[in-house]
């Protein structure tokens, strides 16, 4: 999915809006306790971004759209993985 001018600056607000987008953008639901993982990912993390620099409990996170897209197509998750209709985690 490439995105527009639009969508490549839209911020997305807290783990729920993000795990939303990421599921337009793959095609298959992600829970936001699965998106959490992959912002702790330590090879390439999920580009989240905190306000006050904390992403504990009650802290602000948020993502840009652009970004989350661009950090998606880098995981290279072959097509088949993602229709045979199980929610996978990144290998």
């Amino acid at each position: 999915m490439m995105a527009t001018a639009a969508q490549a600056s839209l911020t997305l607000d807290g783990w729920d809006e993000i795990a939303g987008h990421l599921e337009v953008v793959s095609g298959v639901t992600r829970s936001t306790r699965t998106v959490r993982r992959y912002a702790s990912l330590t090879a390439d993390p999920l580009p989240i971004y905190t306000v006050n620099g904390r992403r504990s409990r009650g802290g602000r996170v948020y993502c840009e759209a652009g970004e989350l897209e661009a950090w998606w197509r880098r995981q290279a998750v072959p097509a088949h993985m993602l229709t045979d209709g199980r929610n996978l985690a990144l290998i």
